[in-house]
């Protein structure tokens, strides 16, 4: 069935109306609609000021109708008074003159004032049956945002999703940590537990005054709290981020040998092939920008319209920037191996896309990230980029080393231009280049083998070695696992990207035919995590409590309107080593600003703490591995961390880089055409660990919903049914309404100037009636046209005129005559029906 808007049905049944009342003038003389009869009535008004008292016969109507009963002039009756005077008044108002051609359209002799009303009058009659049927047309109903904000109740919503079944039950299981030394458990700040390391120089002993006690002290809760706990707001803190699945486990020295809460890991979903932003239980997980802001989902309830709100959120945000170093590995896919492979690589080069022939010559390698808690991350990216290209340059004797003694400027020569290939080791077996490949370790961009020098392909005149490249990865990171926790100890992981092949020789993209050619460009990265808070539209569409029904509108940053305004982030000052250490943060209250072991900064965003070099602690994501229960410090360092591992890991149930899925593969070549799109990469793979790794509880209604008398002042705005109208279709309406305007602006002027009133109009109706007129010629003694209407009806009814077929005459009767079978043509059709 089609489904029809409130405009068209409104159009259809204006336009049945329309034909029914045309239709209707087979059986009846009379059409009118009110718009007619105001605007008849008004230029019927004006007659008196264009008709004089000496009256033209011929006069053209001024106002007609097409259908009116056609059977009229056939029983045109001989009565002279109100018969003849109806009939008349009917035929003459119809548009029959206009078909036949009559007297009455004749303008000869006619003031053109009324000639010009005679004409109007038509077109105004057109113009009524136009608006009748194009008017409705603007009309249509649509729900709109109410103009005003009403406070809401709202109510959890639960997901339907694997995220929600997945989950732990929420059992207030307490926040634990523990601290290391030299592989000693040593008591974490504000504890009372207590450490003995013996040491002799050469090796350490350690022992526990009684046991460890992991939970964090209250202290730390109320520290790192304080920012949001009494307010009522909807943003996160740190203690309101939980794993999303918890369990306990067993250490005889911890907790006196009790069990203990802690993490573990499940991969979800894949957001990466997600191209959305949604509602998860827990979490807003955007899988177009790569982040993720924590929420305990509640709605709106009594809004079955669908209502609209914004909330302030605390989001995980992942920062990423990546640096071409414009060089390109191109090779060609071979089928016909003779290795196992079937599939394999072959005439393998590295191309020079202007990294090399137009390196920069100044060593941008003196450190310029100055500020607090700003890593300056595109700096790092570029250092990274250009070192890479460097040591690839020496390594394969294209350009020189410095040499102080000689008196050697490095890049002396450059034995490369745009477009020259550098040959590499075949790897017949080697399919990661048929991937995206992620990579920490430098010296891997360049195959293994080559970096040793095997077979002699490049002599290596400058001597470069795999420390060369593990050099670009520190000095990129810089936070080295032995440095203590400060607010400037950002964490930072830099890597390489070799984008996802692109096919070059004009086949299909997606295919690896044999001897086809491909190109996949290089890209050094450095990557960090940013806790922030961004400001979220949500719309809920008031059908059930349903997590499908709960959509995000808009992610944007929160406006604030000075520094003062914005966060005090605070985070744990301690001299213990981030590898074994995992300092909490969050947004503080100002009285604790000067804190002892506290470092504070009022920014929009606190960059995470922690090295992105291997250390003593795991902190990847493995479903085989348990974690303290300090989701926090470990989930978003440990997210990044663990992308690495799944590659370089050939058993890790993690494809991060599309090896078994296409659709994975699909959109990391898309990806990985730019550098600015290849760090979405790094994203949206972070992303998708920590999304599945944690969970916020705090929400509208407090933390776990449980805190109504701390529930958030949230203001939504409901949707509204309206009915609209789109003025375009309103046009003829609007000039009609000029017309009717302009005519009763000239109607009131002629009554208030005296030239029109009601007696005249009625003076001159009484002119224009054929049965007065007739009668005041062959009846002067009872007939005028000053007489009133029931004066002259009693006095004329019952008299005769014979309308003969030349003139009419007086009658006393009618008589009728049989016609002749063949008439003359002079004779009128009136007259061959009747005769007197």
């Amino acid at each position: 069935m089609v489904d029809l808007t409130i405009g068209q049905v409104a159009a259809i049944i204006a336009f049945g109306i329309v034909i029914g009342k045309e239709s209707s003038g087979l059986l009846s003389w009379n059409w009118t609609n009110e718009a007619s009869i105001q605007l008849a009535l008004c230029v019927r008004q004006l007659e008196p000021l264009f008709l004089p008292d000496t009256f033209a016969i011929v006069k053209r109507q001024l106002h007609g109708k097409l259908w009116t009963d056609f059977l009229a002039p056939c029983y045109l009756m001989l009565t002279l008074s109100q018969p003849r005077t109806v009939a008349a008044k009917h035929l003459q108002s119809s548009y029959w003159p206009l078909v036949l051609r009559s007297d009455a359209i004749k303008d000869h002799g006619v003031r053109k004032p009324v000639v010009l009303i005679s004409l109007l009058l038509p077109f105004l009659s057109f113009l009524i049956a136009i608006v009748g049927v194009v008017t409705p047309l603007g009309l249509y109903e649509s729900n709109e945002l109410s103009s005003k904000a009403v406070k809401a109740d709202f109510e959890y919503m639960r997901d339907s999703s694997t995220f929600y079944t997945s989950m732990t039950t929420r059992d207030d299981k307490p926040f634990t940590r523990v601290c290391s030394l030299n592989g000693c458990y040593v008591p974490c700040p504000y504890t009372s537990d207590v450490t003995v390391i013996e040491t002799d120089g050469l090796s350490s002993n350690c022992s526990l005054l009684g046991t460890i006690d992991p939970a964090v002290p209250n202290i730390l809760r109320e520290i790192y709290t304080s920012g949001t706990r009494y307010e009522r707001t909807t943003i996160s803190n740190y203690f309101d981020i939980e794993w999303r699945q918890t369990t306990t486990q067993y250490d005889r020295q911890l907790n006196n040998g009790t069990p203990i809460a802690s993490g573990i890991y499940r991969r979800l979903e894949t957001i990466s092939l997600l191209d959305d932003v949604r509602a998860v239980e827990g979490l807003v997980v955007d899988a177009k920008e790569g982040r993720i802001g924590f929420r305990n989902h509640t709605i709106p309830s009594g809004y079955p319209l669908g209502v609209t709100w914004t909330e302030d959120l605390l989001f995980w945000e992942p920062d990423v920037e990546c640096v071409n170093t414009n060089t390109t590995f191109d090779f060609e896919i071979t089928t016909s191996s003779q290795t196992d492979a079937g599939v394999s690589v072959s005439k393998l080069r590295l191309t020079d896309r202007g990294g090399f022939v137009n390196i920069n010559t100044t060593a941008p390698l003196d450190d310029q990230r100055n500020g607090v808690n700003q890593p300056d991350l595109n700096t790092r990216a570029y250092q990274a980029a250009w070192a890479t290209n460097a040591f690839s340059m020496m390594f394969m004797n294209i350009s020189n080393a410095g040499d102080q003694d000689k008196d050697v400027e490095p890049f002396a020569y450059i034995k490369s231009k745009i477009g020259k290939e550098f040959e590499m080791l075949k790897l017949d077996n080697d399919a990661t280049y048929q991937t995206l490949r992620l990579t920490n370790d430098f010296g891997d961009h360049l195959p293994t083998s080559a970096t040793s020098n095997a077979d002699n392909l490049y002599e290596n005149p400058w001597n470069i070695t795999k420390g060369h490249f593990t050099g670009i990865r520190d000095l990129c990171q810089g936070t080295q696992p032995d440095a203590s926790a400060k607010l400037n100890h950002t964490f930072v992981i830099c890597n390489l990207i070799r984008g996802t092949p692109q096919r070059v020789d004009g086949g299909p993209e997606n295919v690896f035919d044999d001897k086809s050619k491909w190109s996949s460009s290089l890209y050094a990265c450095a990557s960090a995590v940013k806790a922030t808070v961004k400001s979220v539209t949500f719309f809920y569409n008031g059908t059930d409590a349903s997590s499908d029904n709960l959509v995000v509108k808009e992610i944007k940053e929160k406006e604030y309107a000075s520094e003062g305004d914005m966060p005090l982030w605070g985070v744990e000052d301690s001299p213990l080593e981030l590898e074994v250490f995992q300092p909490i943060w969050g947004i503080v209250d100002p009285a604790y600003d000067k804190f002892q072991n506290i470092s504070t900064v009022r920014a929009k965003s606190l960059y995470l703490l922690g090295s992105g070099s291997s250390s003593q602690v795991r902190w990847e994501l493995d479903p085989g591995f348990v974690h303290r229960n300090l989701p926090a410090s470990i989930a978003p360092i440990g997210a990044f961390i663990t992308i690495f591992s799944s590659v370089a890991n050939s058993l890790s149930p993690n494809d991060v880089v599309g090896k078994t899925s296409m659709s994975l593969w699909l959109k990391w070549r898309d990806l990985s055409r730019s550098p600015d799109s290849a760090s979405t990469i790094l994203k949206l793979l972070w992303t998708d660990f920590v999304a599945s790794a944690v969970v916020g509880t705090k929400g509208v209604l407090g933390a776990r919903n449980a805190q109504p008398e701390h529930a958030a002042d949230v203001s939504v705005v409901p949707l509204v049914h309206r009915i609209r109208y789109r003025w375009r279709y309103g046009i003829p309406a609007f000039l009609l309404l000029a017309c009717m305007a302009i005519i009763a602006a000239v109607a009131a002027l002629s009554l208030l100037t005296g030239r029109s009133n009601i007696e005249k109009m009625r003076y001159r109706v009484n002119q224009t009636s054929l049965g007065r007129v007739l009668a005041s010629l062959f009846y002067p003694q009872s007939s005028n046209f000053a007489m009133s209407t029931t004066d002259w009806s009693n006095n004329n009814a019952k008299k005769y005129v014979d309308l003969g077929k030349n003139k009419p005459i007086a009658s006393l009767e009618p008589q009728p005559q049989i016609i002749d079978k063949d008439p003359s043509p002079e004779k009128t059709k009136a007259s061959e029906t009747y005769r007197g």
